[in-house]
């Protein structure tokens, strides 16, 4: 695979999409990959975590087991400022009607695992509903990316030149002045596509990847 594909591949790595590069290192594509909402295609965070118990989600937070004072996870100093002897800083949930914290029980397990969204704790889930809309279900969306470097033609002998099919994307490159500028096609129909003429409005990868999964199924 040429530099300059590997190139954009990282862009997409960089916005948390999955890419998979060909075990074929002369393969002129990538494949890119994304959890969706099924009913809005919103992007669905893999990252995010919920609590088991109420849904709230990991504010990254360590919360004091004495006075409740909360600290940021990336504070330096692991100790609460009311130095209670018996103060821990636990990774607790912070939703206050959660049962980890209004159960008494479940509050002393909750803080032997360290907290709710410790590493090690069982009380927690990966996120089960749509950040946006709240719905349940979520879809895969994969599209195989071509990069084109495009020479003022239209697009059907790149097409054919490699072999590019229906639900295939193509991402034109050009260079104006010292600006490189994107445009980008998901292929609905290959007859459609063969004419495609980019309009290069676009100067960063970012805006093409959030409107390429916005599309949805």
């Amino acid at each position: 695979m040429n530099r300059k594909i590997k190139s954009i591949c990282h862009a997409f790595v960089a916005n948390d999409i999955h890419t998979y590069i060909p075990d074929n290192s002369q393969e002129n594509h990538f494949v890119i990959t994304s959890l969706l909402c099924k009913k809005c295609n919103t992007l669905w965070d893999t990252s995010l975590v919920e609590c088991y118990f109420c849904g709230d989600l990991n504010h990254y937070l360590y919360t004091c087991t004495v006075c409740g004072s909360m600290y940021s996870i990336t504070r330096a100093k692991v100790r609460c400022e009311c130095n209670d002897k018996n103060s821990k800083l636990i990774k607790a949930c912070k939703n206050p009607a959660c049962p980890t914290n209004t159960d008494s029980e479940l509050k002393i397990v909750a803080e032997k695992e360290g907290g709710v969204f410790d590493r090690k704790s069982s009380f927690k889930l990966s996120l089960n509903y749509c950040q946006s809309c709240g719905n349940p279900s979520n879809f895969y969306k994969t599209y195989r990316v071509f990069i084109y470097e495009y020479d003022g033609k239209n697009t059907e002998d790149f097409i054919k030149n490699n072999s590019i099919e229906e639900d295939d994307l193509i991402i034109y490159k050009k260079k104006v002045d010292d600006t490189i500028l994107y445009d980008y096609l998901v292929i609905k129909t290959l007859e459609e596509a063969k004419n495609y003429r980019p309009k290069f409005d676009k100067s960063d990868l970012k805006s093409i990847i959030d409107k390429i999964f916005s599309q949805g199924q």
